[in-house]
């Protein structure tokens, strides 16, 4: 059985959600976290529709980018209805 081929955007798109989740925890720059997390939610997405159109590896680590992706911009939500935008 032959390997499959790695997508290349499965990795950046996951270290791009620690980089969310890193800004995230220790900064209080909300519009930040907000363009982080909505860029990898896109690049996230991107790749787990190539990973699944042309049957690629990485689908794990694109998957666990779009959960962060989303968390970590549920999460930003909540603190800027509480708090408001800072």
């Amino acid at each position: 059985m032959p390997r499959k081929r790695w997508n290349w955007l499965a990795i950046p798109a996951f270290l791009l959600a620690g980089a969310t989740l890193f800004i995230a925890l220790t900064t209080v720059q909300t519009a930040l976290v907000l363009l982080l997390a909505g860029s990898t939610l896109i690049v996230a997405g991107i790749s787990l529709k190539r990973i699944r159109k042309r049957e690629q590896a990485g689908k794990g680590f694109a998957l666990i980018a779009l959960v962060v992706g989303i968390i970590a911009l549920l999460l930003t939500g909540v603190a800027i209805a509480v708090y408001g935008l800072v």
